[in-house]
């Protein structure tokens, strides 16, 4: 089994990794949204 510390610390990771990609995601449609209006 894995220490109960390692499991947290994959966790936190895996966590950050999710807020990264919806992050991500949000200033793709923040993008798109400005283009679509200037363009």
């Amino acid at each position: 089994m894995t220490p109960p510390g390692r499991f947290a610390v994959l966790m936190r990771r895996l966590d950050n990794q999710r807020q990264l990609c919806q992050n991500t995601q949000h200033q793709a449609k923040e993008l798109i949204a400005v283009w679509a209006m200037t363009g």
